[in-house]
């Protein structure tokens, strides 16, 4: 049966009514992909969708945001991120993650700015990272938890100090995960600018042992300064027995084991 992609979602929401959750990799009809065109995405308005993850090079993120307006949380798999009007769009948007692709050649940083999204969850793969990052906590002044990952060589990586200078502006944040060569070195100022953190997750393959239990000395102190809060820390590496005879109470200890 030739369905129209707006007819077969609008069926599986008739079967599925409570239906809250979309993964869309790839719409094409004879092998090939479908364009923007073919989607009637005003005939989708109304499903009561709240988490949608795409990968097709013909949707825009703007597409989704427009036709679920109950969307919570939104996973880009695709460069292409261009828009109309974003700062028309008012949302519910509170989760957003990008894949390597996106940052890449796509203008995500207005959308960011001109949707006013609100966002309290971020993720980014960096492996593809080609700048941009400088205006991104003047777009998320509320962010909550961050997770910026890479697997790429070392020398494709960006510069930690360009990430941790928009880090430390986010007065809000409580779950920070950094996994790319040199996040070790972001911490220190982390803990001395944000003072509601929680959780705290470090993969630095090439942070020594050494500064790995500075960072641990810098995360239990603050575990000190704050008593009555559970602080978490995960660490791609074991640390001294010595040094776990004064752990803070409050302070939990997870192992991370990185290939």
């Amino acid at each position: 049966m030739d369905e129209s992609p707006e007819k077969a979602l609008k069926r599986l929401y008739d079967l599925c009514p409570n239906l809250k959750s979309i993964r869309l990799l790839h719409l094409k009809r004879d092998g090939v992909f479908l364009n923007r065109e073919a989607i009637n995405f005003e005939a989708l308005q109304g499903l009561q969708l709240e988490n949608f993850h795409y990968r097709h090079p013909s949707i825009t993120a703007l597409d989704l945001l427009t036709s679920f307006r109950d969307l919570k949380s939104l996973r880009v798999e695709h460069y292409r991120t261009d828009f109309e009007d974003p700062s028309s769009y008012q949302n519910k948007l509170q989760h957003l993650y990008f894949s390597p692709d996106v940052g890449y050649g796509s203008n995500w940083r207005r959308f960011l700015v001109e949707a006013n999204l609100g966002l309290k969850s971020f993720e980014w793969d960096l492996t593809n990272y080609q700048g941009g990052f400088h205006e991104f906590a003047h777009t998320t002044p509320r962010l909550e938890s961050i997770t910026l990952t890479s697997n790429a060589n070392c020398d494709l990586n960006p510069r930690p100090e360009i990430f941790c200078q928009q880090l430390v502006q986010l007065k809000q944040l409580k779950h920070v995960q950094l996994q790319f060569c040199g996040a070790v070195r972001t911490f220190p100022l982390l803990l001395d600018n944000c003072s509601k953190l929680r959780t705290i997750s470090i993969v630095d393959k090439t942070a020594g042992l050494e500064e790995m239990d500075l960072l641990y000395d810098r995360v239990a102190a603050y575990a000190t300064l704050h008593p009555k809060r559970r602080i978490t820390l995960r660490r791609n590496s074991l640390i001294a027995a010595r040094k776990l005879k004064d752990k803070p109470a409050n302070l939990y200890l997870v192992m991370y084991i990185v290939a």
